[in-house]
């Protein structure tokens, strides 16, 4: 395979030039040359018998002094990388000042690495001027103050601890992160609104500006024009296009998550600045955003207080949101939604601020037959560990999520051991059910506490071990130190029960209706809003605010009396339901066609007519 021209820019050409006179070459940076000399250098690597040679915009390089002023660091940055192998970065370490001595030169360069369907990978490799001489594939995102750390450790002989934070990454990182070459494609020929809401619907992240700069450096300025153009066609879109971008940035599993929160963040704001989301569908998107970063541990405390006040402010302008909504000239796109019921699950610093975080596994239960076999949707655990002498050493936090409750009740009774050989005890009452184990004296005096909680589809385990050294510093662990965690981890499995549902229900703009309609007229608003018999909206209005507690009651209470004595109307209501789950296009259709199948699977043994039937079949094709 032939070396590209950022590969033998890289790998041949720079670490020749920099060993040769390293001190030469850090002295350019400082004085200034730099541009002039990684110019020459890059096109000294471009192949001669190329048509046409890669434009070396972007080259550049920095200088700065680490180590108390012992050693010095330098980052080159070259043009975009366009294929597997190429340079995202280059770091030059070396001991000295770089203007009067350096010694001891070591270079590594960030390699972007491409999977079968383009999605993107970084590896470190170390190199001379003649050879490679190691690889690493842990290695950090394309940000210059991450690879700076990376290689610094490296180059000391130590173990390089992840980068944590929001990373500044290149304008070219996004192309690769969400397929710019697959948007591109359902670009097409745009040549009226239509057209472009057809384009976004299909490829969301078409509206990041970095989808534009990179299209003009990997595809030709033509193509970039169209992209921008579509933007500014766009710039005043329909509220669910910038909501499906949102979704799009905050479920991808690429990269960084906490720059893809913060990265959708800032385009929230400028669609709000522009009037293209209205201050309440801003405020409520930000908060939601805000929850996810602190759920990472993105300075966890600061987030959930400001998400708390976004979430606050959407709801002091109703109004205002129900007339963006309206805006709409179609309905949101088929854009699978990240469930809520994830990662704002678990306990994080705020809940244990003398831990800190040991191990993440998103794949626990991958082997478990009785999860696979019950519909299990995710599962993972979250492990945190303290001083020894702390009562409690080691909190592990395991979540498994189900479609339903029932598929979620079936699983604690499946005779998974929860228990890790502990006895049953006795303790208070958490979310729908809860299970308690423990014991004095394991394992030389060693205290060990278990609860297993269902809350809803979600089953919360939370096992806490006693420190070593605890009873030497008078620490004991006891099963009442596991009852605030365990509140804690209720409350946010109720709110994602609750984001999950009202999610769904949103396009459909039936909460707003319910909340606005006077007296809360539920029989007149049901044929036009069959999610409102959905049994868990009521609840999940609930959490919305003090202000809409009585549309909460009213919908309850609606849903208990049409169930109780007017059949015809329960009847009606829940093949209108049913429907409506199947054919949305928010949320999971897996989750959304197990709760038809429980409504099917009633109305099957109470009404004789075959279009029951004819729905289980179609939800169990769905399941």
């Amino acid at each position: 395979m032939v070396a590209s021209q950022g590969q033998r820019f890289a790998n041949e050409i720079l670490p020749r030039a920099l060993f040769a006179d390293p001190l030469a070459f850090t002295r350019a940076i400082a004085g200034g040359e730099v541009s002039r000399v990684l110019a020459e250098l890059w096109d000294q690597a471009a192949d001669p018998a190329a048509a046409a040679r890669i434009d070396g915009a972007g080259l550049a390089a920095t200088l700065e002094r680490r180590g108390h002023g012992h050693y010095v660091t330098s980052i080159v940055t070259p043009p975009p990388p366009r294929a597997s192998g190429d340079p995202a970065l280059i770091a030059i370490v070396g001991r000295g000042d770089g203007a009067d001595k350096l010694s001891t030169v070591a270079y590594y360069v960030l390699e972007l690495e491409l999977d079968a369907e383009g999605a993107p990978s970084f590896r470190v490799v170390s190199r001379t001027d003649r050879a490679r001489l190691a690889v690493w594939t842990d290695a950090p995102l394309p940000d210059p103050r991450w690879l700076t750390d990376y290689v610094f450790e490296l180059y000391c002989g130590r173990i390089p601890t992840p980068s944590s934070g929001i990373p500044e990454l290149p304008g070219w990182y996004w192309w690769y992160a969400f397929d710019g070459p697959a948007a591109l494609r359902s670009l097409g020929t745009v040549k009226d609104e239509a057209a472009c809401l057809d384009a976004v619907r299909a490829a969301p992240i078409l509206l990041v500006p970095e989808i534009a700069d990179a299209a003009e450096s990997y595809e030709s300025s033509a193509v970039a024009g169209r992209v921008r153009d579509l933007q500014r066609r766009l710039r005043m879109a329909p509220s669910w296009v910038w909501q499906a971008l949102v979704q799009r940035l905050a479920s991808n599993k690429l990269g960084s998550a906490p720059a893809n929160n913060a990265r959708a963040i800032a385009l929230i704001a400028e669609a709000r600045q522009r009037g293209a989301l209205a201050n309440a569908q801003a405020y409520g998107l930000e908060g939601t955003l805000r929850t996810n970063l602190a759920a990472l541990g993105i300075d966890s405390g600061a987030n959930r207080a400001l998400a708390e006040e976004l979430f606050a402010a959407a709801r002091a302008a109703p109004d205002e949101l129900d007339a963006n909504l309206a805006r709409g000239s179609a309905p949101p796109p088929p854009i699978p939604t990240e469930d809520p019921l994830w990662r704002p699950l678990f306990l994080d610093s705020s809940d244990l601020p003398n831990h800190v975080p040991a191990e993440h596994d998103d794949a626990l239960s991958a082997s478990e037959p009785a999860f696979a076999a019950l519909g299990g949707m995710r599962a993972g655990f979250a492990a945190w560990t303290a001083h020894m002498s702390s009562p409690m050493v080691r909190v592990v936090d395991s979540r498994w999520v189900f479609r339903t409750a029932r598929a979620a009740d079936n699983f604690m009774r499946s005779g998974e051991s929860f228990s890790d050989g502990l006895p049953r005890q006795q303790a208070p009452q958490f979310g729908d059910e809860t299970l308690a184990f423990g014991e004095d004296g394991i394992t030389g005096g060693i205290r060990a506490y278990v609860l297993a909680i269902r809350i809803g589809r979600v089953v919360a385990r939370l096992r806490a071990t006693e420190g070593g050294y605890a009873a030497a510093s008078r620490q004991v662990l006891h099963s009442a130190m596991l009852h605030p965690l365990a509140a804690r981890i209720v409350q946010r499995a109720r709110q994602g029960l609750a984001a999950y549902w009202l999610a769904v229900a949103y396009p459909t703009n039936a909460v707003a209706a319910l909340v606005h309609t006077p007296g809360h007229n539920v029989a007149q608003l049901l044929p036009a809003y069959p999610l409102l018999a959905h049994p868990e909206l009521p609840s999940a209005v609930a959490t919305l605010g003090d202000s809409y507690l009585p549309a909460a009651r009213a919908l309850a209470s609606y849903q208990v009396q049409m169930r109780a004595n007017r059949w015809q109307a329960y009847r009606q209501a829940m093949l209108a339901l049913v429907r409506t789950l199947l054919a949305t296009d928010m949320g999971d259709p897996l989750v959304n066609a197990a709760h038809a199948h429980e409504i099917v699977t009633e109305l099957r043994f109470l009404d004789p007519d075959p279009v029951w039937l004819q729905l289980d079949e179609e939800c169990r094709a769905r399941g």
